[in-house]
């Protein structure tokens, strides 16, 4: 007996058209189907988040090493690629580059250049990971015949005239060529109703009009005139005289440069989305919801009522308006000049609730005009997988390629703006730490900083002040990890620094008693700023030549105490607990213990105060002095604030150990692991026992 199965199946984008040819016979073979699926699955790959690579290897590429290409892929797309000290340290990275341009046909020709002696051993790490097998070195019998072809012709500068025709104006379509022998241009185009099955290609000879820029020449050719609504889709080919071809398309979301007689697009622009919404934001019904949000560019308010949004590639169709996976605004439906619309992806389809929702494993969206904007394509954008509460956005809102200079507009952004400008991660300083910690008279000090940013530094500078006023020492950068070992695998370190890195500056030897203050300031390449410390130069870093601090350091606090541990009047009291890591009995008369660092001496330790050595001390931060010697004159704030241990007087008050914290969870405490010296880590249970000094012992 058979039974009727029933299956709701989603395609993943691109394979809807060849499955239609698939079933129209097109196809003679299994081979050219499997060709025609990847070339489809390839036109919509817009960035470089997805290497389709990776796939084709004969081998599996490390993580850092993925980033890595994939760095020098969004910063280069195709135009260059820069290359490091001589070895065989960056072949894992440049094969990865080398292997997505071929595929994506970015490229046509690769040139290597290496030291004699590593030009084998270059061709067999390519060929062997990479089955790149096709590179000619210059004593190769074949390279004089590849020397003399030079090269495929090069096409720049495609552009329409006008950009926006109406149905009385043939276009101009004029592109730069540049070859060193004779070119054959010839135009390409098709011109069809919103709908309808697209034609055959009409071809129209392009003739050389004048000289372009460098060595090209400009070439034309005219699409004759159309009627209003009608699509023209448009692309350039030049073959040189040795039969070598290049096609002059714009890539994904449209395979061919496109017009539609009597539009114009408007400046309109898919800026933001968030696929996997956990807490960033609720709707009305205080549902986290997946969002999108368009951006308007222009000057005026834009009526977006009748126009579609859809996350089905093939929409819109005239005849299939009302299935499920394109939504139509309704009228009234504004987004403010220069402002921002919010729409919920999440299935309601009524008012600004869209009747589909976004794929946290990554899908397409487009927007479209409406019927009187001849169902335009306005914007779209094809994302991957997505992380939760992280958007994936336009930055500066309503970039494009054409925008960015051809580098990638879209990136991760940590802090989503929903309905406001978007902005990523600001420099951060990760690490700052100076060599030696307390110098003595004639030795200078160099200071080290990690940073991370979204986007590149551009500056680091170390501002000191030695009592004659602050002085700029600009920082020298260094990459994210050292050097190749031997083999070429680099080791996986640094790989959040992204747009950041190693920076260090020297401060002068001063003489013994000298105070000098000193402060950091990174500059990204959007002009965003990031001081450290960051109330600088109110507070700065600070040491006094000469002086060695007693080895003491802030090992642990808690900061929301509601039943770990009581003080000698039965309270649950925040608490400090410093540790010292030296030999010694240490005393700290004298010295402050603050939670504000733009204030070092709020509260001031007691005569004979001391830490055993190996010991620790605990201070409650209850803001009630009175109910003994170790109780602070403040408490601490649970959503986060900062805590200091500051000199005495005699030696100016410099920081000897500070912590800046953020929100803290009940009864957990946060502290060093290992003691002293580790970094800084949540502590379920608290580390804390009783003793003397109401510390550990």
């Amino acid at each position: 007996m058979l039974s009727e199965t029933i299956c709701d199946l989603r395609l993943r984008p691109g394979a809807e058209r060849v499955l239609e040819a698939a079933a129209a016979g097109r196809f003679a073979g299994w081979l050219p189907y499997r060709l025609q699926l990847q070339a489809e699955r390839l036109a919509l790959v817009a960035g470089f988040d997805e290497l389709v690579c990776l796939n084709a290897l004969y081998f599996t590429p490390f993580d850092y090493q993925v980033k890595a290409a994939q760095t020098a892929l969004r910063r280069f797309r195709g135009r260059g690629l820069l290359c490091d000290e001589v070895g065989l340290g960056k072949t894992i990275e440049a094969g990865l580059v080398l292997k997505e341009y071929l595929l994506r046909q970015m490229v046509n020709r690769i040139l290597i250049i290496t030291p004699p002696a590593l030009v084998e051993q270059w061709r067999e790490e390519l060929a062997s990971k990479f089955g790149l097998t096709d590179f000619v070195a210059n004593y190769d019998p074949e390279f004089p015949n590849w020397a003399r072809e030079r090269g495929p012709p090069v096409i720049s500068g495609t552009a329409p005239t006008p950009t926006w025709p109406t149905s009385s104006e043939a276009v101009t379509v004029t592109a730069i060529i540049t070859d060193e022998g004779a070119i054959t241009a010839t135009l390409w185009y098709r011109a069809f109703a919103a709908g309808t099955e697209p034609p055959d290609y009409q071809d129209v000879p392009m003739t050389a009009d004048a000289p372009g820029t460098g060595a090209g020449s400009l070439f034309v050719g005219t699409i004759p005139a159309q009627a209003d609504g009608i699509w023209v889709e448009y692309y350039v080919e030049a073959e040189d005289e040795v039969g070598m071809v290049t096609v002059d398309r714009p890539g994904w979301p449209q395979g061919d440069y496109r017009y539609i007689v009597g539009w114009q697009r408007p400046p309109l622009y898919i800026n933001e989305l968030m696929a996997l919404n956990t807490h960033t934001l609720e709707d009305e019904d205080g549902d986290h919801d997946d969002w999108l949000e368009l951006y308007n560019g222009g000057p005026v308010d834009i009526d977006v009522g009748g126009m579609y949004l859809s996350d089905n590639i093939d929409q819109p169709d005239p005849e299939q308006l009302d299935e499920s996976h394109i939504y139509q605004l309704p009228p009234g439906t504004i987004v403010p000049a220069g402002g921002y619309l919010l729409l919920w992806a999440d299935g309601d389809g009524t008012g600004d609730h869209l009747n589909f929702k976004l794929s946290g494993a990554g899908e397409y969206v487009g927007l479209f005009d409406s019927q009187a904007g001849y169902y335009a394509p306005i914007d779209a954008v094809y994302f991957d997988p997505q992380t939760p509460d992280v958007s994936w956005g336009r930055f500066p809102d309503g970039s494009t390629g054409l925008t960015t200079g051809g580098g990638d507009e879209w990136h991760a952004m940590d802090t989503p703006t929903p309905g406001g400008p978007n902005l990523l991660h600001p420099p951060e300083f990760l690490e700052v730490t100076r060599t030696p910690t307390w110098p003595g008279a004639g030795e200078g000090v160099t200071v080290t900083a990690v940073i991370t940013a979204g986007s590149p530094i551009v500056s680091a500078t170390l501002w000191y002040d030695a009592g004659t006023g602050f002085q700029a020492m600009p920082m020298s950068g260094s990459p994210p990890c050292g050097g190749e070992p031997e083999g070429g695998n680099s080791p996986p370190c640094r790989g959040e620094l992204e747009g950041g890195g190693i920076y260090t500056a020297h401060i002068p030897p001063q003489s013994e008693g000298t105070l000098v203050d000193y402060y950091l300031e990174a500059v990204d390449s959007i002009g965003q700023t990031t001081l450290h410390p960051t109330a600088a130069p109110t507070v700065t870093h600070r040491y006094l030549v000469g002086y060695a601090p007693p080895a003491v350091l802030i090992n642990e606090f808690l900061a929301d105490n509601e039943s770990v541990n009581q003080d000698e009047a039965g309270e649950y009291d925040d608490w400090v607990e410093l540790y010292n890591s030296s030999a010694v009995t240490v005393t700290l008369d004298g010295m402050y213990l603050t939670d504000h660092l733009d204030n070092p001496t709020k509260w001031q330790f007691p005569a004979s105060t001391v830490i055993s050595p190996g010991g620790y001390l605990l201070v409650w931060c209850d803001k009630d002095t009175g109910q003994g010697l170790l109780h602070a004159n403040f408490k601490l704030n649970r959503d986060g604030e900062e805590i200091g241990l500051f000199a005495d007087d005699a030696h100016s008050n410099v920081p000897l150990d500070s912590v800046v914290f953020g929100p803290q969870r009940e009864d957990v405490s946060y502290g060093r692991r290992p003691d002293g010296v580790g970094t800084w880590d949540f502590l379920d249970p608290p580390a804390i026992s009783t003793g003397a000094t109401m510390g550990r012992t």
